[in-house]
């Protein structure tokens, strides 16, 4: 659902340099774990991807939250569409 959203918006997602920095707070997992997320898999499917368990999956999604301080996969999708390091062209 998420990603349905976020493509219908992306044409409108401008690109923000105060979230490219906002990116460096990440460790490199969690990068990743959520720039899967933005191509549209779920907790399980992120975890299989990289090799992971669900919870760990989970629990880094928790910690993304809130260090960039948003509360929905909607709005991380956004972020990491903002930063410009994905396309979903």
């Amino acid at each position: 659902m998420a990603i349905l959203n976020s493509s219908k918006e992306y044409e409108t997602i401008q690109y923000d340099k105060k979230n490219v920095e906002r990116l460096k707070t990440l460790t490199k997992r969690e990068q990743e774990i959520l720039f899967v997320f933005a191509f549209g898999k779920l907790s399980k499917e992120t975890g299989d991807v990289l090799n992971i368990a669900t919870s760990t999956v989970e629990k880094h999604k928790q910690n993304i939250k809130e260090k960039l301080n948003l509360k929905t996969i909607g709005e991380l999708v956004n972020f990491a569409l903002s930063t410009k390091t994905i396309s979903m062209d």
